[in-house]
């Protein structure tokens, strides 16, 4: 499977992915949180690892504040998360970055949010601590982040306009692309040839396209955190671009129809 194609089903995850066995679905994101700068996360994780408790998995570490919740609780989130890791790099077939650390500390409620490690570090996945204690913390969808962030470094997407022009021409291009830019997903989408096809390339596409009008760090760090709650999403892509969401996916349109088909 090619990086493009791979990428979209990443891209299409990071808003709706299947929990692991024994995991409960997240409920909707409904909280305002506080934004939290870098050195702020980063003050977190030291106190954590300082004072917290660590539990150590051959795939991940994973910090709590202390008395946040009980060891036995703290074991099963330290084992969901381990087994997350295994059935992401399975059904995608790439390699989750590193040995992510995950960190569960009060003052970080309402949305979840990961960070690549700068200089060798590992990545961060950064729990919001009241739905790790309702069990339903979108640890999934924030380790998925992560492909997502190794994948866009590294792939460049050179093809994927002209791909995604080719995907509109499709029988079926028209009918997912309601679908691209909005909560939900096409009908039928295990028909991969027809559906699906479509629907990963198109969706990886725009979304290149809001990143190159809004910057690398704005979209993971401001607009991935709010990829489950659409009012704050689309208010952030008006602030940060200047344009509405539904601007933006014109002008995405009329860039990709202009690309001449792959030979």
């Amino acid at each position: 499977m090619r990086i493009a194609r791979r990428l979209g089903v990443i891209l299409l995850l990071c808003a709706a992915w299947p929990v692991a066995a024994g995991a409960q679905t997240p409920g909707p994101q409904t909280t305002v949180a506080k934004q939290f700068s870098r050195p702020e996360v980063d003050a977190i994780a030291a106190r954590l690892q300082a004072s917290g408790v660590k539990i150590d998995r051959p795939r991940a570490v994973v910090f709590f504040e202390a008395g946040l919740l009980p060891a036995s609780d703290q074991e099963l989130w330290a084992d969901l998360i381990t087994k997350g890791i295994d059935d992401i790099e399975h059904f995608l077939r790439l390699t989750v970055p590193g040995k992510p650390e995950y960190y569960v500390a009060t003052e970080i409620t309402g949305t979840s949010f990961s960070f690549m490690g700068l200089n060798g570090a590992a990545p961060r996945v950064f729990l919001a601590s009241d739905r790790v204690k309702s069990g339903a913390a979108p640890y999934l969808h924030e380790t998925t982040h992560l492909v997502v962030l190794k994948q866009v470094s590294q792939s460049g997407n050179a093809t994927i306009d002209r791909e995604a022009a080719d995907a509109l021409a499709m029988p079926r291009g028209h009918d997912v692309l309601e679908y691209v830019g909005k909560a939900g997903s096409p009908q039928d989408l295990a028909d991969r040839a027809n559906v699906a096809k479509p629907f990963y390339v198109l969706a990886q596409s725009f979304t290149k396209y809001l990143i190159d009008r809004i910057g690398f760090e704005p979209f993971v760090h401001t607009l991935l955190p709010h990829l489950l709650n659409t009012q704050l999403f689309e208010a952030d892509i008006s602030r940060l671009s200047g344009k509405t969401l539904v601007e933006q996916k014109a002008d995405w349109l009329q860039k990709i129809s202009s690309k001449p088909s792959q030979p």
